[in-house]
C-alpha cells in the first residue's frame, strides 16, 4: 500500500512538472492571461514596450483574440494595443475597425489609437467619423490616432479639436500637436 502512495505521489509530482513546464498546461491557461498582462503592464516604459511585442510574437493572433473575449477592461486594452502591432494582418485591422465603431467609448477609443498606430489606410476614415462623435472619449481617441497615424492631411483636424468642448479632448489636441511640432514619436 505503501508502494502504490508514494507511485502516486510521485505521479503527481511528475504531472505538475510537465505542467509547469508546456505552456498552456496545468491550470487553465485563461486564468494565468491575466496575471500575465498585468505584469506586462506594470513594467517601465521601454520595458513594456519589449514585452508587449514579445507578447504579439509568442501569441499571435488567437493569443490576442482571447485577451478580447475576457470581461476586464484591462484585457480588452491590452489586445486592442497588440492589434496594432500586426501591421500585415487584415483580421487584426478588421477586429480594430469593429471596436473603434462598437458601442463601448473605451474600446474605441483604445482600438482607433491602434489603428492609427498600425498605418493600416482604413484608420483615417475611422479617425474622421470618430472626430465628429458626440462621445468626447471617442473624440479624444481620434486625436491621440492622428499622431500615431501620420497622415500630414489629418493635422488640421487637431485645430478644430483643441477648441473642443471637452476638455480631455482639447488636451488630446494640444498635446498631439505639440508632439507632432517637436517632431517627437507618439510612444
Amino acid at each position: 500500500v505503501q508502494g502504490v502512495s508514494d507511485m502516486r505521489a510521485f505521479f503527481a509530482l511528475c504531472l505538475s512538472i510537465v505542467a509547469a513546464a508546456l505552456p498552456g498546461c496545468g491550470k487553465d491557461a485563461k486564468e494565468k492571461e491575466p496575471d500575465r498582462v498585468a505584469k506586462i503592464l506594470n513594467t517601465g516604459p521601454g520595458d513594456r514596450r519589449q514585452a508587449i511585442t514579445k507578447f504579439v510574437q509568442e501569441e499571435g493572433l488567437p493569443g490576442v483574440k482571447r485577451l478580447l473575449e475576457t470581461d476586464s477592461s484591462q484585457n480588452k486594452m491590452f489586445a486592442l494595443t497588440c492589434l496594432g502591432m500586426l501591421k500585415e494582418n487584415q483580421e487584426a485591422t478588421d477586429l480594430l475597425i469593429k471596436f473603434a465603431n462598437g458601442e463601448d467609448s473605451e474600446d474605441s477609443y483604445w482600438a482607433v489609437i491602434a489603428l492609427g498606430a498600425k498605418g493600416a489606410p482604413e484608420a483615417k476614415a475611422v479617425i474622421e467619423t470618430l472626430l465628429k462623435s458626440e462621445d468626447p472619449r471617442r473624440r479624444e481617441g481620434a486625436c491621440e490616432a492622428i499622431g500615431q497615424y501620420g497622415d500630414t492631411t489629418l493635422y488640421p483636424l487637431l485645430g478644430a479639436a483643441a477648441r473642443d468642448d471637452d476638455p480631455r479632448v482639447r488636451h488630446a489636441a494640444e498635446r498631439t500637436l505639440q508632439t507632432l511640432k517637436e517632431g517627437k514619436v507618439v510612444p
